[in-house]
């Protein structure tokens, strides 16, 4: 598998799964729960597993040498995301590329902000992996489904 793709099934995450495959790229997309009627695409594997529950997640980060971590913002989101950090360190994992977000040196005291990814960016360090940080400031897609809402009413 030439990546794992987590957060895959989400707004952001389900078009980096579109973009890898389009690149010719097997991806493996990390979800807490199997559906049964989930209908992958060519070049898509769906693995069950939770970041919460390191011993799920292990044996398929072992499988890959990359991994695109997209962790939702929740009160687990550093728990979570330092754990697949050391996960993929554990597994090891050449490379790993985390969705972080727009000046958290600016916002540390906020937990589900820049304390949390804060975090997650300094346990990604330590980890002694090839790293790249996406420090995104905002994703429009989300407006453009807001629009479309307002313009229906």
């Amino acid at each position: 598998m030439d990546c794992i793709v987590v957060g895959g099934t989400g707004t952001v995450g389900s078009l980096v799964v579109r973009e890898l495959v389009s690149r010719g790229m097997s991806v493996g997309l990390l979800t807490r729960k199997l559906r049964q009627d989930a209908a992958a695409s060519p070049g898509v594997t769906f693995l069950e597993g939770d970041l919460a529950n390191p011993y799920s997640v292990l044996p398929h980060f072992k499988r890959t040498e990359r991994v695109f971590l997209l962790n939702a913002a929740s009160p687990s989101e550093a728990y979570e995301g330092v754990t697949g950090a050391l996960l993929a360190s554990i597994a090891g994992v050449r490379r790993l590329v985390y969705l972080s977000a727009h000046k958290l040196h600016l916002t540390p005291w906020i937990p589900a902000g820049g304390g949390s990814k804060l975090a997650v960016e300094e346990a990604i360090r330590a980890g002694g992996l090839d790293y790249t940080f996406i420090r995104r400031n905002n994703f429009y897609q989300n407006e453009i489904g807001r629009a479309s809402c307002r313009e229906r009413v």
